[in-house]
Formats: structure tokens, sequence, C-alpha cells
């Protein structure tokens, strides 16, 4: 059997659409969607990479102002003592007279060492104990209350103000732990 040319050339004509669909389908479509896959990829990476710079500037800001912290919190004056320093603001706030006891102690606290000092207090009033706590708040060594007990006495007489005694503990680091 034997085709005209007119058939030859539809047959022909057929086959060639058939290649053309052949490997548009199966070559250039999926060449396509990998450049667009790629093109998206490379976007979503260009974005993590913004966001990774994002960070790593919040890091270095991070980092600067913990030393910064570290370096204003464990700072004393030469020779510093947390002892003699809270001795001093009692004196300052006018209670020195009404301390009962100091016992000085000194522990690891994470990585920073602490000193502390415990204070008992008898025949504070209320404003006193509000003076010796705003003296310690204000102190350049960045002093803090670690903890607080106050009870009040037995009136002595009738009529006159409430008297307090009070258990302070003190504290500041005063440097890493070697």
């Amino acid at each position: 059997m034997t085709l005209s040319s007119r058939e030859q050339w539809l047959v022909a004509a057929a086959i060639g659409c058939v290649v053309v669909v052949g490997i548009g389908r199966f070559l250039v479509v999926p060449l396509v969607e990998q450049s667009s896959l790629l093109d998206r990829k490379v976007d979503q990476k260009r974005q993590e990479l913004v966001a990774f710079g994002d960070l790593e500037a919040q890091l270095v800001r991070l980092t600067e102002r913990y030393q910064e912290f570290e370096e204003r919190v464990t700072r004393h004056r030469e020779g510093f003592s947390l002892f003699v320093e809270l001795e001093s603001l009692a004196q300052r706030s006018g209670i020195k007279d009404r301390i009962e006891s100091f016992k000085p102690g000194e522990h690891p606290v994470g990585d920073y060492r602490e000193q502390t000092v415990d204070i008992d207090l008898k025949g504070l009033t209320l404003e006193d104990l509000a003076r010796l706590l705003r003296d310690i708040e204000r102190s350049h060594d960045s002093l803090y209350v670690k903890r607080i007990e106050i009870a009040e006495e037995l009136r002595v007489r009738e009529g006159e103000p409430g008297r307090l005694k009070v258990r302070l503990t003190v504290g500041t680091l005063v440097g890493r732990v070697s």
C-alpha cells in the first residue's frame, strides 16, 4: 500500500506534531517548572539570608549589652566590701544604732560569686526602713535586697508609733567563679 504525497505529508505533519508535543511535554515543561522552582528557592534563600543577617546583628547587640551588664554589676571600687558599704548606708540613713547583727557571706550563684550580708534591725519605723531600702537601691555598687522579713515589735506604750523588726539579706555580684 502506497500513500499519496498528500497522505505522506499529513502523516509527516502528524508525526511532527506528536514529536513537538512530546518534546514540549517531556522536555520543555519540566525545564520551565524546574526553572520556576529554582527561582522560588533562590528568593526563599535570599529572604533566609536577610533574616540570618538580622539575627546576627541582634546577637551582636545582645552580646554587647550582656558584656556591659556583666561589667556594670561586677565592677566595684578598689577594696570594696559589702559589709562596710552597708554599714555606711546605715550610718547615712541614721539607723546604725538599731543594727543587732551583721552576718556576711559569699557563695557562687551560677557563673558569679555573690557577697551577701544578713542584717537584723530592731526598732525601725516604716520611714527608716524606706530610707534604708532607697539608699540600697541607689547605691553605685549594684546592691539588691535578696530577702526581707518584716515583723511588728510589741508596743511598749499605747499611743507610740509601731516599731518594726526587720531581717534583710542584701547581696551584690563580685566577679566570676574561678
